[in-house]
């Protein structure tokens, strides 16, 4: 007994339709605008705001953050950029804000991770040091809304456990 896929279709059934009716041409096609970027995107008070509470939030964790700093065994330095249950992966400091800042203080990072270090190797410095962030403007995701910012994050440093 032969089962056939009803989904499937030969090459065959393809060859009496007209393509150049079945491509749309470049006029054709529309694309939706969702949130256009405009110029007056800029940091602001209700911005101010919002970085407030995140940094409140930020402040009254004890332990290691995406986002944070931390001198490697080496000496050099480096910062926080994915969180695994028992390490960090971590990034060199850019000037480049690629480190997403969340309402509830958490941050997210996008880029590459070179490195990782166990959770257990950190130890508090007791001392923060800015660094670059952003934000969405006014809260509102979209294309072109987000506006950067400078914060204080914790120093930690790798120490042998």
């Amino acid at each position: 007994m032969t089962i056939t896929n009803p989904l499937r279709r030969d090459r065959e059934d393809f060859d009496d339709v007209d393509e150049a009716m079945t491509t749309p041409t470049f006029e054709q096609v529309t694309i939706p605008v969702i949130a256009p970027p405009t110029d007056d995107i800029v940091f602001d008070q209700k911005d101010a705001e919002i970085l407030g509470t995140a940094m409140r939030y930020r402040a009254i964790h004890a332990q290691p953050l995406v986002g944070d700093y931390i001198i490697l065994k080496d000496g050099s330095v480096q910062r926080l950029a994915y969180a695994y249950k028992d390490r960090f992966q971590v990034t060199v400091p850019t000037f480049r804000s690629i480190f997403h800042l969340h309402d509830v203080g958490t941050m997210s990072c996008s880029g590459a991770f070179p490195a990782s270090v166990l959770k257990a190797d950190l130890q508090p410095q007791g001392y923060t040091r800015t660094a670059s962030c952003w934000i969405w403007h006014h809260g509102r995701s979209g294309a072109g809304r987000g506006v950067d910012a400078i914060i204080p994050v914790a120093v930690w440093m790798e120490v042998r456990s």
